[in-house]
């Protein structure tokens, strides 16, 4: 099987996986519980279900190709998931410069286009039309900083991209360090 192909099935394996775990479960009641639920998920399937074309546990596979226990990582190769929350991950924390810049794009973009597409509608119409015309303009500038990612990682070097993926990780194991002695 090539990379590609396995790529693939390790996908499909996933997704059987998810259903089968999953299935019957009620949905999360909070962000705690969804949490708990998503925490067991990841044990389960590294550790506990057999996949289907080798019979072993993606820690298993792990042990046999490298020789030790696996040790989750966003590093970790093969079938391992991992699963971590960023602690420091906040929806509501925007910067004042980022509201702004949002407000200006708001005004500039989106209302002009809303006040012209509404005219005739109903208050539910108008608001579903809102939604969709918010979520083109979110699917834009994601396409846009994609774009621009794209383009500057083709300027670098591999070691230059392998320099800012360690001190990535190096960061969140620092905020995760804090965040355990707090």
């Amino acid at each position: 099987m090539d990379k590609e192909d396995n790529t693939g099935f390790a996908q499909r394996e996933f997704d059987l996986a998810w259903k089968a775990f999953f299935r019957g479960k009620p949905k999360p009641r909070d962000d705690d519980e969804e949490k708990k639920q998503m925490e067991e998920f990841a044990h389960w399937y590294n550790y506990t279900r057999k996949q289907s074309d080798t019979g072993k546990t993606p820690a298993e596979m792990y042990k046999d190709e490298y020789g030790k226990e696996p040790i989750p990582s966003p590093n970790t190769t093969g079938r391992m998931i991992n699963f971590d929350w960023d602690k420091s991950y906040n929806e509501d924390n925007y910067e004042d410069e980022e509201i702004m810049e949002m407000k200006e794009n708001f005004d500039k973009e989106v209302w002009p286009r809303i006040k012209q597409e509404t005219k005739e509608m109903t208050k539910r119409e108008a608001c579903f039309t809102s939604f969709l015309l918010g979520f083109e303009t979110m699917k834009k500038i994601t396409q846009e900083e994609f774009a621009e990612v794209n383009e500057k990682l083709g300027e670098m070097t591999s070691e230059e991209i392998g320099e800012i993926i360690e001190k990535h990780y190096k960061e969140k194991a620092k905020n995760k360090l804090k965040s355990t002695n707090n």
